[in-house]
């Protein structure tokens, strides 16, 4: 597929959910009854979302997690949707901020849906689009 004939990111999105578990996870230190997610839309122009989701841990961390991803997405929309150099622009984008925490949670949730978004869009699993 040349670069001309790529599908292209319309936008990016994120929502904060909070998904009941039929049975809570249990820690050392909690007791969690609600997923805390946040999940991750890039809309494409060839009519496809591309979508995938972050577990948040805590409730507390969804907001700054929604602003992150709609901040990395908005430095890739109008870009071609090719993950690999989506990720190689993140990268550098942050490079100073590295790939750890919210940002890099945030990436990560981009990258799966743009993934997610290629395998639609050529009707196989990613998993086979990744040589498997």
């Amino acid at each position: 597929m040349s670069d001309d004939s790529a599908p292209t990111i319309l936008s990016v999105s994120a929502r904060a959910v909070l998904a009941p578990l039929p049975r809570p996870i249990t820690t050392a230190v909690a007791r969690i009854d609600q997923a805390p997610l946040v999940l991750v839309d890039v809309q494409t122009d060839r009519d496809v979302v591309g979508r995938s989701y972050l577990f948040g841990y805590t409730p507390a961390a969804l907001k700054p997690m929604v602003a992150a991803v709609e901040a990395v997405g908005g430095l890739i929309e109008g870009r071609a949707v090719a993950p690999a150099a989506r990720m190689a622009d993140l990268s550098a984008a942050f490079r100073l901020l590295g790939r750890q925490g919210a940002m890099g949670m945030a990436m990560s949730g981009v990258e799966m849906a743009l993934w997610d978004a290629l395998g639609r869009i050529a009707g196989k699993p990613v998993a086979q689009l990744l040589g498997g």
